[in-house]
């Protein structure tokens, strides 16, 4: 979150035609996707004891194309490895929409503090890039289109959120689902939504740009129908640049940015936060501070 103790990322060379930029938690390893994100789950967690059945737990995950159940279960049954208490948990959450993870996430989020009234909620993010595994490391022939593409990232995030009198306000929210791709015009009815039921100014718009031209232009198409709510004075917050693409985490991660700011009284009036994952979610919120 501080910009001054900013991780660096390194280069990895694949093979003498292909490098990509890491940040990385574990060294490449020949592991599968799903075994890369229970070792980096596991290497996070090391050392560290937490009473995962004192309260519900959101676990935010990767997506898939094709809701592929088999896929959610085979990647749900590894990471229980390393946290073996999420198995017979009584209300353990997935929410498996990559980036829009969190958005997604929210409503269930309020419905369990505000009406099943517990006192606070575990949150759980974790996520690898394919390009870190074995798929790419045995096999990088098949992705030299992605392998020059932004920072191949991966992260682990644990946040316990509760009610609080003083902290972020969540005004409004609006989702899409598709069964292809998410493009520009899928993004247009969203802020056309926004202009017509929230209608509140944007100061700062958490936009997504993980080094992908394609990815801007999603949102960038639509931009023009945020007018009159954006302006010369709207601070546009692309984190992605230098964390790189944080898949499930992004949306949680954004959220931990953006409250951080607020609370240190960089942040004022309303914020605008978007969120597209790979395939097809997309999500979007709209923040103020209340205190």
């Amino acid at each position: 979150m501080d910009p001054s103790l900013r991780l660096q990322p390194q280069l990895e060379v694949i093979d003498k035609y292909n490098s990509i930029l890491s940040l990385p938690i574990l060294p490449l390893s020949e592991d599968d996707h799903f075994k890369r994100q229970t070792a980096v789950l596991q290497a996070s967690l090391l050392g560290c004891e937490f009473d995962w059945c004192a309260a519900p737990v959101l676990l935010l995950l990767s997506d898939h194309k094709g809701n592929d159940e088999e896929w959610y279960y085979q990647l749900f049954s590894t990471l229980c490895k390393a946290i073996p208490a999420l198995t017979n948990h009584s209300e353990c959450y997935l929410f498996p929409y990559g980036c829009s993870a969190m958005l997604l996430a929210w409503r269930h989020l309020e419905y369990l503090l505000c009406e099943k009234r517990h006192p606070y909620i575990w949150v759980l993010a974790v996520d690898s890039d394919p390009r870190l595994s074995s798929c790419v490391v045995g096999q990088p022939q098949q992705h030299n289109i992605q392998l020059n593409s932004g920072i191949a990232a991966e992260s682990v995030l644990l946040v316990k959120i509760r009610l609080s009198e003083i902290g972020l306000t969540r005004n409004w929210f609006a989702s899409e689902t598709r069964d292809r791709e998410i493009t520009e015009a899928n993004i247009e009815p969203l802020f056309r939504c926004y202009s017509t039921e929230h209608r509140k100014g944007i100061q700062q718009f958490y936009a997504p740009n993980t080094g992908s031209a394609e990815l801007v232009e999603k949102w960038a198409t639509a931009y023009h129908l945020l007018h009159p709510f954006v302006g010369s004075r709207t601070q546009v917050v692309m984190t992605g640049v230098t964390t790189g693409e944080l898949g499930a985490c992004s949306g949680l991660y954004n959220l931990l940015h953006l409250y951080r700011r607020y609370e240190c009284g960089e942040y004022l009036h309303s914020t605008l936060q978007l969120e597209i994952s790979g395939s097809q979610y997309l999500g979007a919120a709209s923040y103020t501070w209340h205190q």
